[in-house]
């Protein structure tokens, strides 16, 4: 395979894994994923998140990993390979000029990842502060660093007292929450 057909992988991947339209609290994810591991998705926005992906690809033998933005329309793809640079995404996300990157145009928006693989799928929905990563049960033990990275736990140790969840900036409701909890309940 070549990499650009390993990138096609994951961009298959990432569109069957993601139910269109959703938002959260519904369940965003088609039901072939059964664990689910909250974050603070603003790691996703930050340069340091391409060498985390890349954490992720050395871990299970994959060559790409697709970020894609959920609000373009076209869809608009981030594509990281082993060799892709940090400095890279930086166009991306704060655009070639103010008011270009995604971070400006789809400030509070969508967003989600996934490898060629398929043995993992992140989504994020900025205007909660919301980051949770899809995985396969089987596969925890190779991305125990990816999972360390993202600060990613189960939701109920991220809303506990040592938790990263519940940005500062974002409130997040009661029954909101409640909802979140029915639909990412552990099996």
């Amino acid at each position: 395979m070549t990499a650009m057909s390993d990138c096609a992988d994951s961009i298959r991947n990432l569109t069957r894994s993601i139910l269109p339209g959703r938002a959260l609290p519904e369940s965003v994810f088609v039901e072939t994923w059964s664990r689910f591991l909250f974050f603070d998705c603003e790691f996703v926005f930050k340069l340091s998140f391409v060498s985390a992906a890349q954490m992720a690809l050395a871990a299970e033998g994959s060559v790409c990993v697709t970020v894609a933005s959920l609000e373009a329309d076209p869809q608009e793809l981030f594509s990281i390979m082993r060799d892709t640079s940090a400095e890279s995404y930086r166009p991306v996300l704060n655009g070639p000029k103010p008011g270009w990157g995604w971070l400006d145009r789809f400030d509070l928006g969508r967003f989600a990842c996934a490898p060629d693989t398929g043995s993992w799928c992140i989504y994020c929905q900025r205007n909660e502060g919301v980051g949770i990563l899809a995985i396969r049960p089987e596969e925890i033990g190779h991305h125990g660093e990816f999972i360390s990275r993202l600060k990613a736990a189960s939701l109920e140790e991220q809303l506990g007292p040592n938790g990263g969840l519940v940005n500062p900036k974002f409130q997040i409701l009661e029954d909101w929450l409640a909802q979140l909890r029915r639909n990412y309940r552990e099996p």
